[in-house]
């Protein structure tokens, strides 16, 4: 069963939430739609400062391209239709285009974009999959922009994190996803 949960926030921060089944084959959509309302509650929006700029110059397009090399392939794009592959075709052979989308990465990484462009960077759909123990799977159709952003920058204290989540015994103990 697919069950999609798209979130749309317009300009005036009005939230708006859609659910469709896309496929069933004998799961309760309304039981995995409650489950994920359980699991992941519709908070009040987190509203930070604005910290400074972290990354003074754009990253490197080799160093975009390595980060967008560690993405997983194949993988269903984000609202914009980029994919992994599409983005490393453009900053492999068309050095405006790589050298604008570096500029642009770069700002994602630094949260210094316009509050639109965030929204629309962060505007994602949630699709549950059934686990074969009757939970959720709850997958996101992220942007990749974001995600290679991300990556980046969270790169220089990696060894930190690592660290940070893993148990005594090496263990990892929490995973999260970029």
């Amino acid at each position: 069963c697919w069950l999609v949960l798209s979130v749309v926030v317009d300009d005036d921060d009005v939230v708006e939430h859609d659910c469709s089944v896309v496929t069933c084959g004998g799961v309760d959509p309304q039981r995995t739609l409650a489950e994920l309302r359980r699991l992941h509650p519709v908070g009040e929006p987190l509203v930070m400062a604005k910290p400074p700029p972290a990354f003074a110059h754009p990253f490197s397009i080799a160093k975009i391209m390595e980060a967008t090399s560690k993405s997983n392939r194949g993988t269903a794009p984000g609202a914009s239709a980029w994919t992994e592959e599409m983005l490393l075709l453009v900053l492999g052979n068309n050095e405006a285009a790589a050298s604008t989308i570096a500029k642009m990465i770069t700002a994602i990484a630094n949260a210094d974009v316009p509050d639109s462009v965030r929204r629309r960077l962060t505007d994602m759909d949630l699709i549950a999959l059934p686990k074969p123990n009757g939970g959720t799977r709850p997958i996101i159709l992220g942007e990749v922009f974001v995600k290679v952003a991300s990556r980046l920058a969270v790169e220089p204290c990696e060894a930190l994190l690592q660290r940070a989540f893993k148990s005594e015994d090496g263990e990892t103990v929490l995973q999260f996803g970029v």
